[in-house]
C-alpha cells in the first residue's frame, strides 16, 4: 500500500479498487494510524491530498475470517470496507465451524453492520445482484 500512495496512483486513479487478502484486518488501523502520524509530520515527499487512512477508506477492501482481536473495531471502523470470508476448503478455514465464528466476532455488532460485513460489501464491490434478505 506505501508504494501506491507514495507514487501517487490512489490520487491519480480514484476508482480504482484493491482487495488485502488472508491478512486478517485487526492490524490495519494502527498501521494507517501510523502512517498517517508519519505522513502528517510533513517530511515525505508524497502526491498526498487526504490521509492515507482516507485513501484506505475509499479504495481499499480486506478480508477476516478468524480475527478475534477485530471485534473490537467491527461496527465502529471501516465497517463498508471489511468482508469476511471463511477460507474454505484451506485447513485453516472456519469451516465447518463459521457460523460459530461469526457468533463470537460479530455477536455484538448490529445488524445492518453484520450484513455489511457477510454479504453486502463483497456484493457492492463486485457489482453482484442483490440478494433477498435472510437472517444472520
Amino acid at each position: 500500500m506505501s508504494d501506491l500512495i507514495m507514487t501517487g496512483v490512489l490520487e491519480r486513479y480514484p476508482r480504482l479498487k484493491f482487495v488485502l487478502v488472508e491478512n486478517e484486518v485487526s492490524w490495519i488501523p494502527f498501521y494507517l494510524g501510523q502512517y498517517d502520524k508519519y505522513w502528517g509530520r510533513g517530511n515525505l515527499d508524497s502526491p498526498l491530498t487526504m490521509l492515507p487512512s482516507a485513501y484506505f477508506l475509499r479504495q481499499f477492501y480486506a478480508t477476516f475470517f478468524n480475527d478475534s482481536p477485530a471485534r473490537w473495531i467491527f461496527g465502529t471502523w471501516a465497517s463498508n470496507n471489511l468482508m469476511w470470508s471463511n477460507d474454505y476448503p484451506h485447513p485453516n478455514s472456519t469451516w465447518p465451524r463459521s457460523r460459530d465464528v461469526i457468533a463470537r466476532d460479530l455477536g455484538h455488532v448490529s445488524e445492518e453492520t453484520r450484513v455489511r460485513l457477510l454479504r453486502e460489501n463483497v456484493r457492492e464491490l463486485y457489482k453482484l445482484p442483490a440478494l433477498a434478505p435472510v437472517a444472520v
